[in-house]
């Protein structure tokens, strides 16, 4: 019995807090399969004269459900309250990424093509991926010197992170999911009538989406804004290298959220609009997840921060 229980904890840390490499590299796999499902979507619909390639198609499209089908229970047995996490937003995703192929299977879903469609959900998995993820630094935020780019002062707490909201990355996702179906078609297609000019074609074209995509994950993962109680530490990666922005409380004459549109208030995310007596003036951090929790965390410790550190400062890294 203790055995089990390990193994239900080593589960709820890797799929309900994933801080370790493990649980990572599960998320990473299952962020892949989500990905490759759903970009794979226009082969299903080349007809039966690809007979090895349908083959190919179903074998995978089960490997998937089998994989993910095991992640759901796995999550749901793992889980502090199982209920709960059941009809739970992320856990509908995880029931909605396996329920059309079960119910394709028993024949409740007469045309295929409307299995494909529901497949697109499961992009939506990765919302729940990176939500685990970030809750997870969240959480473990508090007592730690070193984060990301920088290093805390003794006696410096971090009290919240703010983050890009998941919704923002699945939207530019879509483009480059076409963008890698196409160079799959072209592969297919191209290559039996001029095998160099088909594979030139299509491994630029997936190189222009993997590029793509790595930015998109850049952007999404690492640009943030740690909130402590001494100063802002706002980062941005690139491709090559990562920006830290250094603002002192007593540099920031006002900070707002910019949040009024209805896809703002529907979706909870929105803008952060930080003005300072630099140079730099405005600093607007772009859909952030609930960007009015940020700015309450900033406006308190503005109040609580009159003289921690010098007034004005405004450090830039590379």
């Amino acid at each position: 019995m203790k055995g089990l229980n390990e193994v239900q904890q080593i589960c709820h840390e890797c799929l309900h807090n994933p801080t370790n490499q493990m649980a990572k590299l599960i998320n990473g796999l299952i962020a892949f399969l989500v990905i490759l499902s759903v970009t794979i979507i226009p082969l299903h619909f080349l007809g039966s004269g690809f007979g090895d390639l349908t083959n190919y198609l179903d074998i995978f499209d089960k490997l998937v459900v089998t994989v993910f089908t095991v992640e759901y229970f796995l999550r749901l047995w793992s889980a502090e309250k199982p209920i709960r996490y059941a009809l739970s937003w992320w856990g509908i995703v995880d029931l909605v990424a396996i329920a059309p192929f079960y119910f394709g299977e028993i024949g409740l879903l007469a045309h295929p093509e409307i299995f494909l469609f529901l497949r697109i959900l499961r992009l939506f998995k990765l919302g729940q991926i990176f939500e685990t993820e970030r809750t997870a630094i969240r959480r473990g935020s508090r007592g730690q010197e070193t984060h990301g780019n920088f290093t805390a002062f003794e006696g410096e707490n971090i009290l919240h992170v703010a983050q890009k909201h998941w919704i923002v990355f699945l939207i530019p996702l879509i483009f480059c999911l076409m963008i890698t179906s196409v160079a799959l078609l072209v592969l297919i297609f191209l290559m039996p009538i001029s095998m160099l000019l088909g594979l030139v074609i299509g491994l630029m074209l997936l190189f222009l989406s993997g590029l793509m995509f790595t930015k998109l994950w850049l952007d999404f993962n690492y640009d943030l804004i740690y909130i402590t109680s001494r100063r802002l530490i706002w980062q941005e990666r690139e491709l090559f290298g990562a920006i830290t922005n250094e603002v002192s409380y007593a540099a920031i004459s006002n900070v707002k959220p910019n949040d009024t549109s209805f896809w703002h208030w529907l979706f909870k995310f929105g803008d952060i609009e930080i003005e300072t007596a630099a140079e730099k003036g405005s600093l607007v951090f772009k859909s952030a997840r609930k960007p009015r929790m940020a700015v309450e965390f900033i406006s308190q410790q503005r109040l609580q921060n009159t003289g921690s550190v010098r007034q004005g400062q405004v450090g830039v890294t590379n």
